[in-house]
């Protein structure tokens, strides 16, 4: 029994996995036991560079530089870059939260520390109504995903008096976790719910522990402003956050207490509710989520307006260069009728000529010079919002049709794109060298009398 739950951590170990920026699969170290505070501190906002200011740093990098056909192309794909790792970001906490709404994380939240003490509430209203079976097949739950990667473990129901398992923290092993398991199956209902006195028992061995976790189903015998007080001074100068879990209770001052203790501690907040479940989304670690989610949702929004304008300031000078072009090309046949004949009277006929020539051949086509630079928008559910969200960092691109009938999104990079008028007006002189060329002569009589 003891490997598969062993078998079972590893797979919620392994199951949680994101795409690096090379596209390999990247397991997050230690992400067991890392809350999300911890977690956004390596993939929050901050951490991968991608705030507004950051945006905003590199759209002014942008701005500055001098030649922005040369320098603008390098820029341009760095913030094309950035959006793209925002879309993974966004991504990645769709998936933390998909991962924290799953099994034990859901009904108590992701635990912290080694070595835990547990406080159950066992008082009689929170087993009455079927409740009792309900708790005690969710602390089964949590002892086989949470517990198995732990050092140490005391468990206390508490309601009149509270009822610790043993008297000290135990040592996890196949046994210990075995006899916690059959404990946890004989609960029953201790009367009144006296938390006071099980915080007092639990602090005074709180030398033990690295973590306390309370679990509540009710409002305690005590008044909440009491038991907020007598914790505010327990805990002076100590450095002991308790996690406290609201488990599916009904009473609003109840949870607001919760919320009050996990401030005044430093530590963490969990609720669950069977008939509301939008409101675990202000448990510590859903609001830091959501939080870091809104601020990404943000700046992808600016995004879009701002990258707007670099696009037209790039593509205007780019359309500038290439109307001049046009002009030039116009103007200048005279100078064509002194074509080397050489270069063109290729006695094929046209049809030939043009699968060496052409444009198709040449890789001069508009679909073969947008084909590298052109996306098709992505669209991500995020559950916590309840809508999609999609990649506005796409919409300040042209939107051009395919032959295949969809609508794509196009980027043209300045230096590619100069290079491909450079290309065209060398193309477009050609043909015209063979135009006239066609039009002199015999040819223009007979046409060319290709070989076969």
């Amino acid at each position: 029994m003891y490997s598969s739950q062993l078998t079972s951590v590893k797979q919620h170990h392994d199951q949680w996995a994101v795409r690096d920026n090379t596209g390999e699969r990247k397991i997050y170290e230690n992400h067991v036991n890392k809350t999300t505070e911890d977690w956004l501190k390596v993939y929050g906002l901050e951490a991968q560079k991608l705030t507004l200011t950051d945006f905003t740093r590199e759209k002014e990098r942008y701005k500055t530089d001098g030649d922005i056909v040369e320098s603008g192309n390098q820029n341009h794909k760095k913030l094309l870059n950035f959006g793209t790792k925002l879309m993974e970001c966004i991504g990645n906490y769709h998936r933390r939260i998909e991962w924290l709404l799953t099994g034990s994380r859901k009904l108590f939240g992701l635990l912290r520390g080694q070595n835990v003490a547990l406080l159950i509430d066992v008082s009689d209203n929170n087993c009455s109504c079927g409740r009792l079976k309900t708790l005690q097949e969710s602390l089964l739950k949590l002892i086989d995903e949470q517990m198995p990667t732990r050092e140490g473990l005391y468990v206390m129901p508490y309601g009149t008096y509270p009822r610790p398992q043993f008297r000290d923290l135990r040592s996890i092993n196949l046994r210990s976790l075995e006899d916690t398991r059959q404990f946890i199956r004989q609960l029953h209902p201790l009367g009144s719910c006296n938390l006071i006195e099980a915080l007092k028992l639990v602090l005074k061995k709180r030398k033990q522990f690295d973590s306390i976790v309370i679990i509540l189903g009710g409002n305690p015998d005590q008044p909440l402003e009491r038991i907020s007080d007598f914790i505010s001074q327990a805990v002076i100068g100590l450095e002991l956050p308790l996690h406290v879990v609201a488990f599916d209770c009904i009473q609003d001052e109840c949870c607001d207490m919760l919320q009050e203790i996990a401030e005044i501690t430093r530590g963490r907040y969990h609720c669950y509710s069977s008939r509301h479940e939008e409101e675990i989304y202000v448990s510590t670690d859903m609001a830091l989520l959501k939080k870091e989610l809104d601020r990404a949702v943000e700046v992808m929004m600016s995004m879009k307006s701002l990258q707007a304008g670099l696009l037209s300031d790039a593509l205007e000078e780019n359309i500038h260069k290439l109307s001049k072009l046009v002009t030039a090309t116009s103007d200048s046949t005279s100078h064509l009728l002194n074509f080397d004949e050489g270069y063109s009277t290729n006695l094929n006929s046209s049809k030939e000529w043009l699968k060496l020539n052409g444009l198709k051949a040449q890789k001069l086509s508009i679909y073969q010079l947008l084909e590298p630079n052109s996306f098709q928008p992505t669209v991500t559910y995020v559950p916590i919002l309840k809508k999609e969200i999609r990649a506005h960092v796409y919409d300040s691109m042209i939107k051009f049709k395919w032959p295949d009938g969809s609508e794509r999104r196009v980027h043209i990079d300045p230096a590619t794109f100069t290079d491909y008028t450079t290309s065209l007006q060398k193309s477009a002189d050609l043909f015209r060298s063979r135009a006239l060329w066609l039009n002199s002569g015999s040819r223009k009589t007979l046409g060319v009398v290709a070989d076969k």
